[in-house]
């Protein structure tokens, strides 16, 4: 047992959670550029975030440009090893959740 590590469980419903605005088009395929909208400025160039229902990550590569009140657009790539995976397009859908 290793005396200087310390676990802690942290229970909190105060993360934020943003929502899609579109559909993405791109699928990512081979590392490239996906274009996602969403309805609030939140995520900027280089932080990652997590797609709720597919628990696939992202990170930004772009800052976020506004073209609307509520329709933001940001270019992201998916995390993966080998670039083998591509984007589950049935967990982007209007109206479903993403985190930081």
């Amino acid at each position: 047992m290793n005396s200087l590590m310390y676990e802690y469980e942290i229970q909190t419903n105060q993360i934020k959670r943003i929502e899609f605005a579109a559909v993405p088009t791109e699928d990512g395929a081979n590392g490239t550029e996906i274009t996602f909208a969403f309805k609030e400025n939140y995520y900027q160039k280089y932080d990652i975030f997590m797609i709720e229902e597919s628990r696939q990550q992202v990170i930004c590569i772009t800052r976020p440009q506004r073209r609307a009140d509520n329709y933001w657009e940001i270019q992201g790539r998916l995390i993966d090893d080998d670039y083998s995976s591509v984007l589950d397009k049935d967990a982007c859908q209007i109206g479903m959740l993403t985190r930081f």
